[in-house]
């Protein structure tokens, strides 16, 4: 089938490096649903130029497209979507942490955004082994959790989030007499 042509606007996932971001290869996934898009071409309509765009997994895009059934007319799939325009995603990224009981720890994270907020929120927290006040861990009870890492959307920009976890071991005694 195809012919119809449409606006597809939805979350980027499935990029790799080599022919998949050189011809714009990926997964457009919205409320309805994924849809496989084989090829997208710049603005201009030029092909191979995809990586030139700067769109990278979990950006949201918008695209012109036909649509086409493939694969035995059971996964939709778009061939030489027309790129239209996309938000970036807000790129986190936050080191696991290792810790002993009775230690303090603040947290830092690596985002690429200017004057990004990042809030923090415990995920799993097993043996209650951390305590959690703003970006400030302190370690209570051997064990392991996982902190969960969010940028709130912005006015140009998505949102994120990003795992990481704290692993808590025994306190090391001291040799001070």
């Amino acid at each position: 089938a195809g012919g119809t042509r449409c606006y597809l606007e939805g979350i980027v996932s499935g990029l790799t490096e080599g022919n998949s971001m050189k011809y714009g290869n990926f997964d457009l996934t919205d409320a309805s649903g994924t849809i496989y898009v084989y090829g997208c071409l710049n603005a201009a309509g030029e092909s191979q130029k995809f990586a030139d765009l700067g769109v990278k997994n979990g950006d949201k895009i918008k695209v012109i497209a036909d649509e086409y059934e493939f694969y035995q007319n059971t996964t939709p799939e778009a061939k030489d979507v027309q790129y239209v325009s996309h938000i970036s995603a807000a790129s986190i990224t936050v080191e696991n942490i290792t810790m002993e009981v009775d230690e303090v720890a603040t947290i830092s994270a690596t985002v690429d955004l200017v004057d990004a907020v990042v809030t923090y929120t415990i995920k799993e927290n097993a043996e209650n082994a951390i305590s959690l006040e703003g970006n400030t861990i302190t370690a209570r009870a051997e064990g392991t959790a996982t902190i969960t890492a969010t940028v709130a959307e912005g006015a140009n920009y998505l949102g994120n989030s990003v795992d990481f976890t704290v692993t808590v071991g025994p306190k090391t005694e001291s040799d001070e007499v």
